[in-house]
């Protein structure tokens, strides 16, 4: 039989006992990650209050599980077991806090100095929260988020500032649902608040919810938001999509769209199985390329036979007006035709 101040993972019926410590339970362990330091002693209350039920421990904190007599043979388990607990609570203060509460007598004694220390609510703890309710929004935020924040603002207010409860018994002979009626104006009011916050993308959804009769629980309402924002998110990323193929389908136009070109940094395209051996650049070759060859048939840089004006004919008759222009490659003098900037543009289309 093991000992039953020491149970193994395997030793399951010993769980039901608070006074069975595990091989695991060391007096040098917390239960919390963050130290308490006097602020927040709601929130670290919570935390240890579940760290001890979690370990069946609780009853030491609450004065449940009573101190045995000292002929009873269970009277040194509750010591070591009343010690462990203690030692673990100081584990969770800070060190000031701790140095002022180690000569306590009890778990017991020492919860109850705690709760009579820090939990005390001011009425400026109330106004603090009740301003950041009201100043809070949605803004950027998801409404996953966005819930989270004002969840968590709410419970800690109802933990500072909760409903009354009936100590006398007679709100249980109530036969006109009072208790219930505050609980769900309470949870309008928080579902109002919620509403309020959102951003005014939402306008037309919550002016449905507050329609509704009666008026939908928050979990219900924020389920109803969601579909919205899923929406939302759908149709951004397909406008978003169709943009970039409109962009696309620009910046290359169908009647540009050949085998073999690419578009460049200026939105033209050039010919990306040529090259120039002369210039080392893609687009063209040195055989094609105008300002390197002349025209075998007027003997004139500039253009190839296709585009001779004097096997095609002038434009418009214009022959007889003639210009010198020297040529930029040799610098010998050439005789060309002064021609319209829409002549210039078909000539450079060909030879591209």
């Amino acid at each position: 039989m093991p000992d039953v101040n020491t149970a193994s993972s395997s030793s399951y019926e010993y769980f039901d006992d608070p006074l069975v410590l595990s091989q695991s339970d060391q007096p040098t362990m917390s239960l919390v990650i963050s130290l308490f330091g006097g602020h927040d002693f709601l929130g670290w209350r919570r935390e240890v209050l579940m760290a001890l039920t979690s370990k069946n421990k609780d009853c030491f904190v609450d004065g449940t599980l009573v101190k045995p007599p000292k002929t009873n043979k269970k009277y040194s388990q509750w010591i070591c077991c009343d010690f462990m607990v203690r030692q673990w609570i100081l584990n969770s203060l800070v060190p000031s806090i701790k140095d002022s509460l180690k000569y306590v007598n009890s778990t017991k004694e020492l919860w109850f100095e705690l709760i009579e220390r820090y939990d005390q609510a001011s009425a400026l703890e109330v106004y603090q929260l009740k301003k950041k309710l009201e100043g809070i929004s949605q803004d950027n935020s998801s409404l996953v988020d966005y819930n989270g924040k004002m969840k968590n603002l709410w419970e800690t207010l109802d933990g500072l500032d909760p409903i009354p409860l009936c100590s006398c018994g007679k709100i249980e002979q109530c036969t006109c649902s009072l208790l219930k009626k505050i609980i769900d104006r309470v949870n309008t009011a928080k579902l109002i608040q919620f509403l309020m916050g959102l951003n005014r993308g939402y306008d037309t959804v919550r002016s449905q919810i507050l329609s509704m009769d009666p008026l939908p629980s928050i979990k219900k309402a924020l389920g109803f938001l969601q579909k919205i924002e899923r929406q939302k998110q759908i149709t951004e990323s397909v406008h978003t999509i169709t943009e970039a193929s409109a962009y696309a389908s620009y910046k290359v136009p169908d009647h540009k769209k050949n085998v073999g070109y690419s578009g460049k940094a200026d939105g033209s395209l050039v010919n990306s199985d040529k090259y120039c051996d002369h210039y080392e650049k893609k687009g063209h070759t040195k055989a094609t390329y105008f300002g390197l060859n002349r025209c075998p048939h007027c003997n004139k840089f500039g253009h190839n036979p296709l585009n001779c004006f004097v096997i095609k004919g002038f434009p418009n008759d214009k022959g007889k007006g003639k210009s010198k222009v020297t040529n930029f490659k040799s610098g010998a003098s050439a005789n060309t035709v002064n021609t319209s900037s829409k002549n210039t543009a078909n000539v450079a289309d060909v030879i591209n």
